[in-house]
């Protein structure tokens, strides 16, 4: 005999599916013995007959292979005494199943043989349906075997627990690329639910390739990225990244080379991933004065998600170390020639960080806070860190914390509201400063265009509508399924911590823009960013690049400039 899911029944709460199977399975057990089998009212039935009392002394339970004895004894204790009656052995019976219910057997009944009360002892008998077989359907790049293993709480012989089932689905569906969903029905054993796995998968190859025009003061002004991704190596879930950006116009004024290995680990609440970041730039400051960078990023980091009692609560935790190697080079050109090498600086920084996410019907919430440690300069000495930054320090400490909230309002109008903070009381490496400008920070202004050791930055958007929402009947919408315009301010105060060896130089930075912007999305194969920004104060640089270089201008943003942002994504 078949289940019908209930359309109510989604994935995450999984009750009423496991509720109706065990229903289900006990009404298919023809074979089972005439206790169990029998109608509720008679199994219930007890002897004395209701109206007399009789002691309690005892409530043995039989059946009972999930729960610890302690917890039954704590429930049952409140039932047994002197006086009782058919009403008590009934109580009992029902606080014994709602603990079931509570712990997370929801496919567990709890009845009363008939019996004849005597020496006060009663007898409960559970029922635990367990799981008879479990088989995997469908799946082109999907090894059956690893679905099996990621469901554990589904295998033959378990009681399904919808806790321990909702967390091994979740767990089976981390890939973007495969769902797992799960149907339970009677099993051909008496009193067994047969469980099957369907699976929706494709290949778990993907790439995306991107154009944009975000670009440092003095660089040409657009860049490409390929990224190509592998998301389940060795049928383990284990994934392989490559990221690969130029800038196409004059790729001297940058490459990125990033590859990232993410590893899941036996608990699937743990996953860990190593990163490799080499980035390159030759930028010519003025005509025969050229900066060189040579940066290599090696890193590693632990992530563990908990799992609470707060519904739509998820914590998680970090733990990772860098090491970097920053290599600056000065080249000015002249009829004698001259090369400037600035001394390589090598570090370790480590991080620990702590991130959560809530949702509700009308909030979203996100925020992490992170300490991070330099734990000193590998093969450098401080003499040798003021060439790259003056009054840096071999080991530092600072906190970066981001608090971020989506809000739906009434209509399908939203507002995004995300704050992105950092202290300390050193100098910091420039490449540990808290940096601001651009299309993820403060748009209007260039990327990156200010940076200090200590600030603040803040985002707000008032988003309209997706106009797709208000077609949602016409054939159109169903391939243009984003088209929301917005409006927003971007505002952020830095500032940095001395000595200050050039008494010129800005000691703070203030940056404030207001604008507006489009998002449009083509289904999940094309993205557009579109953003038009008016930068409305100036960054105090007194020092601009000359505009004769090969990549072009490079003044720094004063109040009243325009920018017209724009960010295409295509992903296969």
């Amino acid at each position: 005999m078949g289940l019908r899911q209930n359309p109510s029944c989604a994935l995450a709460p999984l009750l009423c599916l496991l509720a109706g199977a065990s229903l289900s399975a006990h009404a298919a057990d023809g074979a089972a013995p005439a206790e169990a089998a029998a109608p509720p009212a008679e199994a219930r039935s007890v002897v004395p007959v209701a109206g007399r009392s009789f002691d309690i002394r005892e409530i043995q339970v039989e059946g009972n292979t999930v729960l610890e004895a302690v917890d039954i004894e704590t429930v049952l204790e409140f039932f047994v005494g002197e006086n009782r009656s058919a009403a008590d052995v009934d109580g009992a019976r029902a606080a014994l199943e709602k603990l079931y219910k509570e712990m997370g057997y929801n496919t567990v009944s709890v009845t009363i043989p008939r019996q004849t009360i005597q020496d006060g002892l009663v007898l409960l008998q559970v029922s635990e349906t367990q799981v008879g077989r479990t088989i995997v359907e469908g799946g082109d790049y999907t090894s059956i075997a690893q679905v099996k293993k990621e469901v554990p709480s589904l295998a033959p012989g378990m009681v399904p627990n919808l806790r321990d089932v909702q967390r091994d689905m979740v767990h089976a569906n981390r890939l973007a690329t495969r769902r797992v969903t799960p149907a339970l029905e009677s099993g051909r054993e008496p009193g067994t639910l047969d469980v099957k796995l369907k699976v929706e998968d494709d290949l778990p190859l993907s790439a995306s390739l991107g154009y944009n025009n975000e670009h440092a003061r003095g660089t040409t002004d657009t860049r490409l990225s390929l990224n190509l991704s592998y998301d389940n190596l060795f049928q383990i879930g284990h994934s392989f990244k490559l990221l690969y950006m130029t800038a196409p116009e004059r790729t001297d004024d940058g490459t990125t080379l990033s590859a990232t290995y993410q590893a899941l680990m036996p608990d699937p609440s743990w996953s860990m991933d190593f990163t490799v970041l080499k980035t390159d730039s030759d930028i010519a400051l003025r005509p025969g004065v050229n900066s060189v960078t040579d940066n290599l990023t090696v890193g590693f980091s632990a992530s563990k998600r908990f799992s609470t009692s707060i519904e739509n609560w998820y914590p998680s935790l970090s733990f990772g170390a860098d090491y970097k190697s920053y290599k600056s080079t000065l080249i000015v050109r002249s009829a004698q020639g001259s090369l400037v090498e600035l001394a390589p600086v090598d570090y370790l920084p480590i991080n620990l960080t702590f991130s959560q996410t809530y949702a509700s019907s009308s909030h979203r919430i996100d925020s992490s806070l992170a300490a991070i440690f330099t734990s000193g300069v590998v093969g450098s000495q401080d003499t040798e860190l003021d060439f790259t930054r003056y009054g840096a320090e071999g080991q530092s400490i600072y906190l970066r914390a981001s608090l971020g909230d989506q809000i739906s309002l009434p209509r399908g109008f939203s507002i995004n509201a995300r704050l992105t903070g950092q202290i300390t009381g050193q100098a910091l490496l420039p490449a540990e400063k808290l940096s601001a400008g651009g299309i993820d920070t403060v748009r209007g202004y260039f990327d990156s265009e200010a940076s200090a050791d200590r600030g603040l930055v803040g985002n707000l958007e008032l988003r309209l509508p997706s106009l797709p929402d208000y077609f949602a009947s016409h054939k159109w919408a169903s391939y243009l399924t984003e088209l929301q315009p917005y409006l927003f301010t971007d505002a952020a105060r830095l500032i940095d911590h001395g000595p200050f060896p050039d008494g010129d130089a800005p000691r703070d930075f203030t940056l404030f823009s207001a604008g507006a912007g489009l998002s449009a999305r083509l289904r999940e194969y094309v993205s557009l960013d579109l953003v038009w920004a008016k930068a409305l104060q100036d960054v105090p640089f007194t020092l601009e690049l000359n505009t004769d270089t090969p990549s072009g201008g490079g003044a720094p943003t004063a109040s009243g400039d325009d920018r017209v942002l724009f960010r295409l994504l295509g992903s296969f």
